[in-house]
């Protein structure tokens, strides 16, 4: 049971604010009250001291009921906690972490971070009583060993600016710094997925990119979505760029690939040197696309989430030595940037944006490229681009397959005017995105198809989803698309 005081801490913690730290030790708990098996998993990766407060106490009574064999839910550990007067509040605040969504995969990344969190501390500790003189502390951290002068062993330390001259490396001149981290975004339908193509098999053969050097060396391509969207389009580049040929040094896994999570990055690693195993190439470039499709269960929002997606993601960097391509979303607000924390910015080495210069039913499909960061360089202007389109091959019924290829020469970007209409609201906008891009060649798609999307490209929830067809209907009425009820048919409207 535990004592009035602990009742006390109890009641005045519930009902103050929680930060990061005690809100991952809530959500392991969370995670544990659903499934009791992750006890085993977490207990060899964070014991009681990686918890503080009323967590430590509630996690060592979880993990003494479970190791003794009960089944415990929130039900039977309050019982065990004993609050008295606070039972109501403590008993919902149980269940509330109890009915939270939790993957065993993410409770264990969230007992890592709290691992090193605690070991941060207790290192700050030792670092606190060393300066005090403490030998003990200074000892464990390794400054205890004295040279003959009877002076502590130093780091080693360069004078002035010497090393100014050393030479950056790049894949792409300018544009993807050698062995970094950096990511491409866009609202859905802009032709991001077609630039990072077109940069990777620019690398994957060598070939110059917009007039710039690059770099050969191979290309693994993570095709998050699956589909056969990204072999039609690499066969597009290669009838624009190749002859036809079939691309060198070029490499696809056709499924997503959980960064966060230690087994599955573990195995991208493997796959690299696998790769270079059995055909000598060394992977210079690995492309994720995208990251909501690499993310698994996990929340962009939140700081930790994405913490342990960009830790797998240096994780791999340092151990192939590669670059990491993140393709990546722009959040409901474009003007704010990629979606989800802003962690993932401050991490990355470079920042580039895609945006389309003209609508749906243009007959020209241009971007416009701009870059936000170059952590060791100076960013690129903003130049645009036009995309081709390339017949593939003819099908059983004597139609064209197309597919469309970035032309890699730049130019002076126009005036940029977001084509959207401006009196759409931030749903609707997000519907008439999502039906651009899934449209056929006849400009039409389908009810379900577009529903499927914004859920998955925009992270709907069920309230959105429950005004989707309201938002349909909005955008029909501003004679946007027409919408067949019966058959479910969206169609473009084109505008004289």
């Amino acid at each position: 049971m535990l004592t009035e005081k602990d009742n006390n801490l109890l009641e005045t913690e519930l009902s103050n604010s929680i930060d990061e730290n005690q809100q991952l030790q809530l959500d392991v708990i969370g995670a544990i009250l659903q499934n009791n098996d992750v006890l085993a998993d977490i207990s060899e990766i964070a014991d009681s001291e990686c918890f503080t407060g009323y967590s430590q106490r509630i996690y060592d009574k979880l993990s003494t009921l479970i190791n003794n064999g009960h089944a415990v839910d929130a039900t039977l550990l309050e019982k065990h906690i004993n609050i008295g007067k606070n039972a109501k509040d403590t008993t919902a605040f149980l269940f509330s972490l109890q009915n939270k969504a939790f993957s065993p995969t993410l409770a264990i990344q969230y007992a890592k971070v709290l691992r090193n969190d605690h070991q941060e501390r207790k290192t700050q500790a030792l670092l606190k009583n060393a300066l005090a003189g403490d030998p003990k502390a200074r000892q464990k951290l390794g400054i205890a060993n004295l040279n003959q002068s009877n002076q502590p062993q130093i780091f080693n330390f360069i004078s002035g600016y010497d090393g100014y001259d050393s030479k950056a490396s790049y894949l792409i001149k300018h544009v993807i710094p050698d062995h970094s981290v950096g990511m491409v975004i866009g609202a859905s339908g802009v032709y991001k997925s077609f630039l990072a193509i077109s940069w990777s098999c620019h690398i994957a053969t060598g070939k110059d990119w917009n007039n710039k050097k690059v770099k050969q060396g191979g290309v693994l391509y993570v095709v998050g979505e699956g589909g056969i969207g990204v072999p039609r389009r690499f066969k597009a580049w290669s009838e624009q760029y190749n002859n036809g040929a079939d691309i060198p040094n070029l490499f696809r896994i056709d499924q997503p690939i959980h960064m966060a999570a230690d087994l599955e990055s573990s195995r991208l690693i493997e796959t690299v040197n696998e790769i270079k195993r059995q055909t000598g190439v060394e992977i210079k470039l690995i492309v994720l696309d995208t990251l909501a499709r690499c993310f698994a269960g996990g929340d962009e929002n939140r700081a930790a989430d994405m913490g342990a997606f960009i830790s797998g993601c240096d994780h791999v960097k340092a151990i192939t030595g590669a670059s990491v391509l993140i393709v990546h979303h722009t959040g409901k607000d474009a003007t704010k940037g990629a979606r989800g924390s802003s962690t993932l910015k401050a991490a990355c080495d470079f920042e580039y944006e895609v945006k389309r210069l003209n609508d749906h039913e243009s007959p020209i499909k241009e971007i416009v490229l701009k870059n936000y960061k170059m952590k060791d360089d100076e960013t690129n202007r903003d130049t645009a681009y036009t995309l081709n389109t390339r017949v593939l091959y003819i099908d059983d019924d004597g139609e064209q397959v197309t597919s469309l290829a970035l032309n890699c020469e730049g130019y002076e970007p126009p005036e940029i005017d977001d084509m959207q209409p401006h009196d759409l609201t931030t749903n609707q906008s997000e519907v008439l995105n999502a039906i651009k891009a899934t449209v056929d060649k006849n400009d039409s798609c389908f009810y379900q198809g577009v529903r499927d999307h914004v859920k998955r490209e925009c992270n709907w929830d069920q309230k959105k989803l429950n005004n989707f067809k309201r938002n349909l209907n909005q955008l029909a009425e501003k004679n946007l698309i027409s919408y067949d009820h019966d058959t479910g048919k969206i169609y473009l409207v084109t505008h004289p």
